[in-house]
């Protein structure tokens, strides 16, 4: 399931870029080309950071198998979750 990493890549992509124009105008840098690096830094980075970030989320959820890439069936979740 592969819809979290794009939402999260998307997210941290923009960011990033946001960030990094940011640090480039506080510097002094006012140019296309602080627009340019910070675009393509955002996108490089964007890929890598977005599937660590929902690879952290999906290990960390107790109703997602993170070996297998999918939900765990309710059942299963229900009989770990009982008090008995």
């Amino acid at each position: 399931m592969y819809r979290l990493s794009f939402f999260m890549a998307h997210m941290a992509g923009a960011s990033i870029a946001g960030a990094a124009l940011v640090v480039f105008f506080v510097f002094g840098w006012y140019s296309w080309w602080a627009f340019v690096a910070a675009g393509v830094l955002g996108l490089v980075t964007a890929w890598p950071v977005g599937k660590a970030v929902s690879a952290r989320i999906k290990k960390s959820d107790p109703t997602w198998s993170y070996r297998r890439d999918a939900p765990i069936p309710s059942d299963t979740v229900a009989r770990h979750n009982s008090p008995v």
